[in-house]
């Protein structure tokens, strides 16, 4: 089909860097209801889109897995930005003047900046609360002192004063633990993203590493993991650089755009 027979609006997937031999379609599913996946290519860049969109899609199960699994199609074809869920463009001269024209120098050098790095996703998370209770108790004599008056008939305000002990004990030890691991990585990402932190989670970090990296940085969470009695460390990867590469965009000069 040619690009004057394509539908308004476009959903927008990813920013990649052109080359010769990228097919024309790709062939994972479009998000519901659009138009297979196509390029549009200027200045040595392709975006990545499918026509006959609507103009927002729910978040879906099966809509963020079929925009991640085009996303990393093409990024397994070549260095490739993911674009956020629900970017929808109104038009491929605006895809093509604002971003693919405009932004091509940053875009390029951002495209660069990620080429030959994976991401990996870490959790640490306590492994016996019960174990950590037992381990604060010993370790911190005014809690345990306080526990122990409790069992003489201690009142409502010393139970509550004691719980707040505890709680302020886990969370001191949960940032120490925090800081160790990140002190035991920090040497050898490039860049490392922090995440919410949930009741019983540690550690909840994302990695920027260069692929020649991973054997080392996954040996430094061993050695960490196998010195913490307390916690056990999970690992999610290698994955494609979403959290250090994903763009937002705004197609307006009155709105931020990053």
């Amino acid at each position: 089909m040619e690009q004057s027979e394509l539908t308004a609006p476009f959903y927008l997937y990813a920013i990649a860097r052109d080359s010769a031999d990228l097919p024309k379609l790709l062939e994972h599913s479009p998000v519901e209801g659009a138009g297979q996946p196509f390029l549009l290519s200027a200045n040595g860049l392709v975006a990545v889109l499918s026509d006959n969109s609507k103009d927002r899609y729910p978040i879906s199960r099966k809509n963020l897995m079929a925009h991640k699994n085009v996303v990393e199609q093409m990024i397994r074809l070549t260095p490739s930005l993911p674009v956020r869920f629900n970017t929808i463009a109104p038009s491929l001269e605006l895809v093509r003047a604002r971003l693919l024209t405009e932004k091509a120098d940053e875009l390029k050098n951002k495209i660069k900046s990620v080429e030959g790095r994976i991401e990996l996703s870490i959790r640490a998370t306590w492994l016996d609360e019960a174990k950590l209770l037992e381990r604060i108790l010993e370790e911190d004599s005014s809690i345990r002192a306080l526990r122990d008056s409790l069992q003489n008939g201690a009142g409502h305000q010393e139970r509550i004063r004691l719980g707040q002990m505890v709680e302020n004990a886990i969370l001191k030890r949960r940032d120490a633990l925090g800081a160790k691991l990140e002190a035991y990585l920090k040497p050898l990402v490039e860049d490392l993203a922090r995440g919410t932190l949930p009741e019983g989670v540690v550690a909840n970090l994302s990695l920027l590493i260069p692929e020649s990296q991973l054997e080392q940085v996954e040996e430094a969470i061993y050695t960490f993991d196998a010195e913490n009695d307390l916690t056990v460390v999970r690992i999610t990867g290698p994955l494609a650089p979403f959290t250090f590469s994903e763009m937002t965009i705004r197609w307006s000069d009155d709105e931020d755009e990053s």
